[in-house]
């Protein structure tokens, strides 16, 4: 008996087969939760954005043998600013410096940044000898370039800081944890312990400039955390211990090795003047130069760092 040959698909046809259960899935995917998805999306955004700027950087470097500064292009901070060109305390006009000869453009955060404020941070670490920059509206994962990814649960951080001087206007200092009022305290050192998920465990406040025994205390507090602690301080008034007891003193000295375990930057915490503002969010045992660190000089504008 004769049997009629069935006819096989071809290979286009199995492919286009492929391309069309590939669309379909990618659009349940999407359907099934696109606000996560939209969010990944933009944080890939902002990796790219900081990698273009990081290396866009490099180049002018080797261009001109080294971070060259005239009257529109100052020097990159050795503490974290936000890019932007708002013309107070804490933030760098990092474009001047590279558009149009570097950059055709400027990189913005894609859902929140502008020319004023970009959404983006920057400092130029000299204790690892790098850049470091981060997202700071970064939705899905720790979007960052150089510093060292410590904060492990991101998504779940919300957290609003101040720290002022004496006479910064507006002269403040606060600390906001998932929108509750953590603690306005009096001048100097306000150390707030959170666990992985940002969450509030405890608060301490050291006036370090009143007493050396204070620094003591806030020295072996520090020493006593394991590793692993996470840490938020922020400062009010006086918190330049260095420049009241001198870099000589012991406590100081242990002191300052008790902060660069939490991430702080040596050349920062010597240079801190009476009456300036600081900003750390940090984790013991990263190593000095990879924590969130921000510093304001002697009567400058308070000083701000939000995350969430």
């Amino acid at each position: 008996m004769h049997k009629t040959p069935q006819k096989a698909f071809t290979l286009i046809e199995l492919l286009i087969v492929i391309g069309i259960i590939a669309i379909l899935a990618g659009a349940v995917v999407i359907a099934i939760s696109p606000g996560e998805r939209l969010a990944s999306a933009r944080d890939a955004t902002r990796e790219r954005h900081l990698h273009a700027i990081e290396q866009t950087i490099l180049l002018r470097k080797i261009d001109e043998s080294g971070w060259q500064t005239d009257q529109d292009c100052q020097e990159i901070p050795h503490h974290f600013e936000y890019i932007g060109t708002k013309e107070i305390e804490g933030y760098y006009d990092l474009y001047s410096c590279l558009v149009p000869d570097y950059l055709s453009h400027a990189y913005y955060d894609p859902q929140e940044g502008s020319k004023d404020d970009t959404g983006y941070m920057i400092r130029h670490n000299t204790e690892r000898d790098r850049i470091d920059l981060l997202a700071i509206n970064s939705e899905t994962r720790f979007v960052q370039q150089g510093i060292e990814s410590f904060i492990e649960n991101w998504r779940e951080v919300d957290i609003s800081v101040a720290s002022g001087g004496y006479d910064d206007d507006p002269y403040e200092r606060y600390l906001y944890i998932n929108g509750e009022l953590i603690g306005h305290s009096p001048r100097d050192h306000q150390v707030v312990r959170v666990d992985n998920d940002f969450s509030f465990i405890e608060r301490t406040t050291y006036d370090t400039h009143g007493s050396v025994d204070n620094v003591a205390e806030m020295r072996e507090y520090l020493s006593e955390l394991p590793t692993g602690t996470i840490l938020i301080i922020n400062t009010r008034d006086q918190p330049s211990y260095v420049d009241r007891y001198g870099i000589e003193n012991e406590e100081v000295e242990l002191l300052i090795q008790e902060m660069m375990m939490f991430g702080a930057s040596e050349n920062v915490i010597e240079g801190m003047d009476y009456r300036s503002s600081y900003i750390l969010v940090g984790k013991k045992g990263i190593g000095a130069g990879n924590g969130i660190e921000m510093y304001g000089p002697r009567y400058g504008n308070s000083i701000y760092l939000d995350i969430n």
